[in-house]
C-alpha cells in the first residue's frame, strides 16, 4: 500500500514538475522572440492584442444591442398591458403610457436595424502562449506603451472611425 501511495505521489510530483518546465519553456520562448526580433515582433503582437480587444468590444456591443431590444420590447408590452387596467389613484403617468409604448416600439425597430447592420461580431486572431508571454514581457518592461503608440500610429484613423461607429450603435 505504501509503495502504491509513493508511486502515485511521485507521478503527481513529476506531472507538476513537467508542467512547470513546459511553462518556463514557453516564457523563455516569448522572451527570445522579443530579444531576437524587437519591434518586428512587438508590433504584430500588440496588433493582435488590439485586434482581440476590438473584437471583444464588438461582441459586447452586439450583445448589448440584443439586450436593449428585449428590454424595450418588454417595457412596451408592460405599458400596453397596464393601459388595459383600471387607473389606480397614486400612480402617475397613465396618460403617457401609450405614447411611451409607441416610442419604445419605434426604438426597437431602430435597434433591429443596428443589429442587422452589425451582423455577426468580428473575429480576431488568437495569440499563442509564446505570444501571450511576449506581450506580458512588453507590459512588464514598460515597452508596452511606447511600442503600442508606434503600432497605433498606423491604425489610428481606422480605430477612430470604428470607435465612432460603435458608440453610435451602442448609444
Amino acid at each position: 500500500m505504501f509503495a502504491a501511495l509513493k508511486a502515485q505521489t511521485t507521478q503527481l510530483a513529476q506531472g507538476a514538475y513537467d508542467s512547470a518546465n513546459d511553462r518556463l519553456d514557453t516564457a523563455k520562448a516569448g522572451k527570445k522572440l522579443l530579444e531576437q526580433h524587437g519591434e518586428d515582433a512587438s508590433i504584430p503582437i500588440l496588433a493582435k492584442k488590439t485586434s482581440m480587444e476590438a473584437a471583444q468590444s464588438d461582441v459586447d456591443c452586439v450583445y448589448r444591442v440584443d439586450r436593449v431590444i428585449k428590454q424595450y420590447e418588454e417595457a412596451a408590452a408592460s405599458l400596453r398591458k397596464a393601459m388595459l387596467l383600471p387607473k389606480v389613484e397614486g400612480i402617475t403617468g397613465y396618460d403617457e403610457f401609450k405614447t411611451l409604448a409607441e416610442a419604445y416600439e419605434q426604438r426597437v425597430k431602430s435597434y433591429q436595424q443596428v443589429k442587422e447592420l452589425l451582423g455577426t461580431p468580428m473575429a480576431s486572431l488568437p495569440m499563442t502562449p509564446v505570444e501571450k508571454d511576449a506581450l506580458a514581457l512588453l507590459q512588464v518592461k514598460g515597452g508596452y506603451n511606447s511600442a503600442k503608440s508606434s503600432a497605433m500610429e498606423s491604425v489610428e484613423a481606422a480605430k477612430k472611425m470604428s470607435t465612432a461607429a460603435s458608440q453610435k450603435a451602442c448609444a
